[in-house]
């Protein structure tokens, strides 16, 4: 594959917090493997430590920069963005329109169902048309769900990416079970039932684990965890506990869900989201419960110990580190790039 210039707009990342930084780490890497130029651009007020010396501090004024980028673009270069807002990804586009090249390709990914959209996605549709019509095949609509894959099958054809942000965990013996809520403690992410879950009984070789701001009585961690410190407690838990709206989350990937399972780990979700939907395309249905039900805490020992299901959860994992992974999302580099003129 002839060599070209991977540029990755992130003009939302600032902080730690989210997939973000640790999918554009990813991202590097993967282009990295296939021997592209690879450069990230990230907001201007960046308050992180920049991972390499491929990474810029630039967004400001979105529209002005990308138009910037554009015009002093000169080698066959690849834009993608996987996160942004309506506004940015209209500016994007509209940029793209006025100052494309020939050896222009844009690679825009899509995190939500089509109706999850503002407008019930028309402004999303018409964006994807312009492009279509002004890049043809160097306009590439990608998405990392199935789900929402088919939420815009008629409309625009979605190519599935995996989930780079994979690694290997380090399991960390405990004297204890470890039932862990990662991430920020938002409503969506289940808060109330959180609530409940600290609130019932159970043995005193359980141990509930959870951001401090979610200010439940359990074991409260910091809110933000660096790497290191998410590796650690990924590898000392036992049960990952993600219950997740399933309106929210009916279409939209978990990170989380996908690195619980690399890792070995046995998740839990409530019915009706993408990561029930996940869980239950691998037979794992025993995993999709209720989370206020006051035998909760017997249960998922009982499931702890249920030889079926984590034979089930290891064949899952095996097929998500195969799917999922760094080396995997090089190889649709390359076979994206191979549909157009980038050969």
């Amino acid at each position: 594959m002839e060599r070209f210039n991977f540029c990755s707009l992130h003009p939302q990342l600032k902080t730690v917090i989210g997939h973000e930084l640790a999918y554009a780490q990813s991202v590097e890497e993967a282009a990295l493997i296939q021997g592209l130029n690879f450069t990230a651009y990230v907001s201007h007020n960046v308050t992180i430590d920049l991972p390499s010396k491929h990474w810029n501090c630039y967004f400001k004024g979105f529209f002005k920069d990308c138009s910037l980028l554009l015009c002093t673009q000169k080698d066959k270069t690849v834009f993608f963005i996987e996160t942004y807002d309506t506004t940015q990804l209209t500016l994007l586009t509209l940029s793209l329109l006025l100052f494309a090249k020939k050896n222009t390709e844009a690679w825009i990914l899509f995190r939500y169902g089509l109706g999850q959209y503002i407008q019930k996605g028309r402004i999303h549709l018409f964006l994807c048309f312009l492009l279509r019509k002004k890049l043809g095949n160097r306009f590439k609509a990608l998405t990392d769900s199935e789900e929402i894959k088919k939420t815009f099958a008629t409309k625009v054809p979605l190519h599935v990416m995996p989930i780079p942000h994979t690694e290997e965990f380090t399991a960390i013996p405990s004297e204890k079970k470890i039932f862990w809520w990662p991430g920020q403690p938002r409503g969506s992410k289940g808060l109330k039932e959180m609530r409940k879950l600290s609130s019932l009984s159970r043995s005193p070789l359980i141990e509930i684990v959870a951001a401090k701001a979610s200010n439940l009585p359990v074991t409260l961690i910091e809110d933000i965890l660096s790497r290191e410190d998410y590796r650690s407690w990924m590898g000392k838990s036992s049960v990952i506990l993600l219950p997740y709206d399933a309106v929210v989350y009916r279409y939209g990937t978990s990170g989380i869900l996908i690195e619980a399972v690399t890792a070995g780990k046995m998740p839990l979700v409530k019915k009706g989201s993408w990561l029930a939907g996940e869980l239950a395309r691998h037979a794992l249905n025993e995993l999709i419960v209720d989370f206020e039900d006051p035998a909760f805490f017997e249960n998922t020992l009982a499931l702890l110990e249920n030889k079926s299901v984590q034979e089930k959860l290891n064949a899952m994992q095996k097929a998500y580190r195969s799917f999922h992974s760094v080396e995997n999302f090089a190889l649709h580099i390359r076979d994206l790039a191979r549909r157009t003129s980038f050969k």
